[in-house]
């Protein structure tokens, strides 16, 4: 079974996701990680416990998720890891750039509500996954 781990501060959007994946019947394993720091440990062990995809939020308290691309990669963990995709609110260029400028990582901006956020979902978890 593939996993999924989003790293994200809002209760209301992991909830989201959570409902868009068992609403689905995706055979998807889903794992919240609400803190970012807790994010960033995940991060660096994440070969003890691998993810197939990661969705990393920029705005979270202590450390942004931008910070957190930046000390993996600083760290030379970028080869060991899953594609990121951040998902965000800011429509900000400088954040966009900065979020793709990390190797394997894309940016897609963060929907408001429920069916939007499922065609993202859509979108971004590979098809042989959902269909």
């Amino acid at each position: 079974m593939q996993r999924l781990i989003l790293i994200d501060d809002s209760a209301d959007d992991a909830a989201m996701m959570e409902r868009i994946i068992m609403r689905n019947g995706w055979p998807l394993s889903f794992q919240w990680i609400s803190d970012a720091e807790e994010g960033l440990h995940f991060l660096r062990h994440e070969t003890l416990a691998p993810a197939d995809m990661i969705f990393l939020d920029i705005k979270m308290p202590k450390i942004t998720g931008l910070e957190i691309l930046e000390r993996l990669k600083k760290e030379g963990r970028f080869t060991h890891l899953p594609p990121i995709t951040v998902l965000s609110s800011s429509q900000l260029s400088k954040d966009i750039n900065h979020a793709k400028s990390f190797p394997g990582v894309t940016y897609e901006t963060k929907p408001e509500g429920y069916l939007a956020m499922k065609d993202l979902a859509n979108r971004l978890i590979p098809p042989n996954i959902i269909h």
